[in-house]
């Protein structure tokens, strides 16, 4: 129901991909209505791991060093 086509911007145009659909977990609206998708975006644990065996990324922890988003594709050609 929320999930909005998906955008992107190229140059200074931005342009709607047909059939994908995509929820940011950054919204806190969709945090509410998503809590078990919402903690994956405040959990560090896989950062922490990465961290660990790749410490040359330098990886930051937190949910603005990271991005979490839901998506659906609506079959007639909608993929990445």
């Amino acid at each position: 129901g929320r999930m909005p086509e998906h955008r992107f911007q190229f140059g200074a145009s931005t342009f709607k991909k047909p059939n994908i659909f995509e929820a940011d977990l950054h919204d806190e609206a969709l945090q509410a209505e998503l809590p078990s998708f919402a903690e994956l975006l405040f959990d560090d644990s896989l950062a922490r791991r990465l961290d660990q065996l790749l410490p040359e990324l330098e990886l930051e922890l937190g949910p603005r060093a990271k991005s979490l988003k839901l998506q659906h594709n609506r079959r007639h050609g909608g993929c990445f």
